[in-house]
């Protein structure tokens, strides 16, 4: 009863007139036909499979025809099944002529997916990466083990932050990294208890400014009191080289006064 029915549905398609239709409208035809191709006679399969190969001769009935639910798999597994040679061969061919339509349905189906990949990557803007350059941040104190270790520990959890080297003689750090300086100095002003500045501290210099001052300063005094001692050391040296000079003629005077005195009066 299969055989009958297959082999006058493939009259039908073995006619060239009747394929457009057969192909367009009417879908029970064909449908029927991938049903046929699962019978478990040799004769009903190979039928079917030459009233399908009929229709797909016509080029503009394959891509219809690939779009069926089922016959490409079917026409496909078909060649590799356990009928005669006379069915490989007809599998073959009729999957021959509709490869080029699955061809084109998955070559179009990957445009598409494509383009609506390009599309979402046209409308996701890629982040702009900031370029790195390397910065010295100068820490006031950073001068210990401990200090270096804290510093140390702020800068490793900071997103940003490539690579550091820190100088605890210094007291500075040469930062590789994408934040601006100033970004820097904020984050390690805000995380330790240091204080870090963009320019080199001058403590020590500070330090040795004031003690010149304080020197000049000094210096300035001694010269003024060393004029003052210098004009009334002046007098007081003649003062006292008048007072030995008085002394001396005293003692001169009391040494002649003496001797007259003796002379006169004995």
């Amino acid at each position: 009863m299969a055989l009958l029915i297959v082999k006058k549905l493939r009259d039908l398609c073995a006619n060239p007139a009747n394929r457009s239709h057969i192909v367009n409208n009417d879908s029970t035809t064909i449908s029927g036909l991938v049903v046929f191709l699962r019978n478990e006679d040799e004769e009903v399969v190979f039928t079917a499979l030459e009233a399908i190969n009929f229709l797909a001769r016509n080029a503009e009935h394959r891509q219809a025809l690939a779009k069926v639910t089922g016959l490409v798999d079917q026409v496909q597994s078909l060649m590799f099944s356990s009928f005669s040679t006379r069915v490989k061969r007809m599998s073959i061919s009729t999957y021959t002529l509709l490869q080029d339509a699955v061809s084109s349905d998955e070559k179009k189906g990957a445009e598409a997916k494509q383009k609506g990949k390009g599309a979402a990557a046209a409308e996701t803007p890629k982040p702009i990466k900031k370029p790195a350059a390397t910065h010295t941040v100068y820490v006031q104190g950073l001068t210990t083990e401990p200090k270096r270790k804290e510093v140390e520990s702020i800068l490793l959890r900071k997103k940003g932050v490539i690579s550091f080297l820190i100088d605890l003689f210094s007291q500075k750090i040469t930062i590789r990294s994408t934040l601006t300086v100033h970004e820097l100095v904020k984050h390690i002003n805000q995380s330790c208890s240091m204080l870090a500045s963009t320019k080199e501290f001058q403590e020590v210099e500070d330090k040795e400014n004031v003690s010149h001052d304080y020197l000049d300063e000094e210096v300035e005094k001694a010269s003024k009191q060393e004029g003052k001692e210098g004009w009334f050391g002046w007098g007081s040296q003649q003062q006292k080289s008048t007072s030995i000079m008085v002394n001396d003629s005293s003692v001169q005077q009391s040494g002649w006064f003496g001797r007259i005195s003796k002379s006169l009066w004995g």
